[in-house]
């Protein structure tokens, strides 16, 4: 009697003990939860190695670093003359500058200058450096940023510089020109997209945020 009772006793322990070292759902759910994020950091980590934003900034450094970017989508209301170049490119060095007299030709406020060097993006980067010294001896009046590989690519590859765009108050390109252009025909220009007529076949200016090398708002 007593070894039946003894086995029976075993019989319906086991269960218990077997359970108490299982994990309880809530527990399972938690380890499932923390899982799913670490893949999900894990990805983003990943997909972030290489290479800086080329939208940026992010967090954590987004509000402290915003105030040094420049969202050209800030600008649609104004006509906009959006000028690639770099300071290794002999005809930039001229033409940049020059275009400073624009700027002072229009004092309304409806046109903007828009400098984007390549600087940094060409040449392995060796030149960025040059960029600074290059916009405080020359007198340029409106703001520079740098330009990444992406922005050389929505901008169709660039193919020789300087390279400038026109840009109407809806953000449409209604010019373009490769290398120096006469300063009359860019006034010209810069009045017809003050009309805000849409022409036929316009494009969209592609969109971009990049860091300022000096500010002149």
């Amino acid at each position: 009697m007593s070894s039946k009772l003894n086995k029976k006793s075993k019989e319906t322990s086991e269960p218990v003990e077997t359970e108490s070292k299982g994990l309880t759902q809530k527990q399972k759910n938690y380890i499932y939860t923390g899982i799913f994020f670490t893949i999900i950091i894990f990805l983003f980590i990943v997909n972030n190695y290489n290479g800086e934003p080329d939208e940026g900034p992010y967090p954590p450094h987004y509000l402290e670093s915003m105030q040094n970017y420049l969202r050209l989508s800030d600008y649609r209301g104004k006509v906009v003359i959006l000028g690639f170049w770099a300071t290794w490119d002999e005809t930039s060095r001229k033409t940049m500058p020059e275009l400073a007299g624009l700027k002072d030709y229009y004092k309304n406020d409806e046109l903007e200058i828009i400098g984007v060097s390549l600087d940094a993006a060409t040449r392995d980067g060796r030149t960025k450096n040059d960029v600074k010294p290059f916009v405080d001896n020359s007198g340029i009046n409106y703001p520079v940023v740098y330009g990444k590989s992406k922005t050389i690519s929505d901008y169709g590859g660039l193919p020789s510089l300087p390279a400038i765009f026109v840009i109407d108050k809806n953000g449409r390109i209604v010019a373009h020109h490769q290398g120096n252009v006469n300063k009359l025909t860019l006034i010209n220009e810069v009045k017809t997209a003050m009309l805000d007529q849409k022409e036929e076949g316009s494009l969209m200016a592609p969109d971009f945020n990049l860091p300022r090398e000096n500010d002149t708002q």
